[in-house]
């Protein structure tokens, strides 16, 4: 089967690797779509992410595919299933390659830790990728399905923050990521500043629900903040990895104001003391983001620009490099 191998740092290419093996606890997946993660996946292209692999490795974690086949003491999925999170192949078995997380590839493996902790094996109970693998609800579409993940993931961070209800937010980023914690944070009550570079994107954020939008390319933006805040905000989410932009952030909060940090600075660097990592889980709100996109009360629309083969990953990760993508998908099977 092919996959997407980032051999060394920098390069990219697409490589026949052996198919997955199942072991009984295991479920094999026709692996349908992997979402490009702006920041992590370019990170770990580029050797800057601090739990990279070492090269060379499969990479891809925001996969989504079907179930064709089960071990026969797997109990969590079952054939024609669609799930999240599919590798590869399982960590190990294959000594040539090392994995990142791997969905981008046409078929995968999932592993039951749950089956297995039940017959008395809890090895994996802690498995930070067992734990985000779910069984995607009926009713939504490969691309839809993934796209799930990074709005569950960002919709989780929200459930062990203060109440914002009535508060003022201050959220760095105009990626998926950065609009997607706006839209949470307007449905929980809450008031929404955004921050970016971009001017269409400071605008698709007005339309998801920011009350106020700020060019942090402009001369003068905290101040700006501060005054659009009447003397700082109740919290701010810093999703862009920028250490020096999440300095600067901790001069427009109040007293007591919660600092989110979310994205993840390149290797070297690292966010002020005042931050603390924002608590994912993504498991915890994914069916009910998937209901919401049913129901129509998201538009997908909204955070979906582009798709491509595997074969034209090298030109989708060259475009999402040059900021010209807001969220992609690559389609592993047709």
């Amino acid at each position: 089967m092919r996959a997407l191998v980032v051999p060394q740092k920098g390069k990219l290419e697409v490589r026949d690797i052996p198919e997955p093996r199942l072991g009984p606890y295991d479920a094999r997946v026709r692996i349908e779509v992997c979402g490009i993660c702006n920041s992590t996946d370019l990170k770990l292209i580029d050797g800057t992410m601090f739990w990279a692999p070492p090269f060379p490795f499969v990479l891809g974690h925001e996969s989504v595919g079907e179930v064709v086949e089960v071990g026969p003491r797997v109990r969590k999925f079952k054939v024609g299933d669609r799930v999240t999170r599919p590798c590869a192949f399982v960590p190990g078995s294959v000594p040539e390659l090392n994995l990142a997380v791997g969905g981008f590839a046409e078929y995968g493996v999932l592993r039951d830790g749950f089956a297995m902790a039940e017959d008395g094996d809890s090895s994996l109970m802690d498995d930070y990728n067992v734990l985000r693998q779910n069984v995607v609800p009926q009713g939504i579409e490969p691309i839809q399905a993934a796209l799930a993940i990074t709005l569950a993931e960002t919709a989780s961070v929200l459930n062990r923050l203060p109440n914002v209800r009535g508060k003022t937010v201050v959220v760095a980023g105009t990626g998926a990521v950065g609009l997607a914690f706006g839209l949470w944070i307007k449905l929980a009550g809450g008031s929404v500043i955004t921050l970016g570079r971009r001017k269409e994107r400071l605008e698709l954020a007005l339309k998801l629900g920011a009350d106020h939008v700020v060019d942090t390319t402009r001369s003068g933006w905290t101040e700006q903040i501060v005054q659009l805040t009447n003397g700082g905000a109740d919290g701010a989410i810093e999703a862009t990895g920028d250490a020096d932009l999440a300095a600067r952030l901790l001069d427009v909060l109040k007293p007591g104001a919660f600092a989110s940090a979310y994205g993840v600075p390149p290797t070297g660097t690292s966010y002020p003391e005042g931050w603390v990592p924002s608590d994912v889980r993504e498991q915890e709100s994914y069916d009910w983001v998937c209901d919401l996109i049913i129901r129509g009360w998201i538009d997908p629309g909204k955070f979906i620009t582009h798709t491509w083969t595997l074969d034209q990953a090298q030109e989708a990760f060259r475009l999402v490099a040059g900021g010209e993508v807001l969220k992609g998908f690559v389609k592993l099977s047709v």
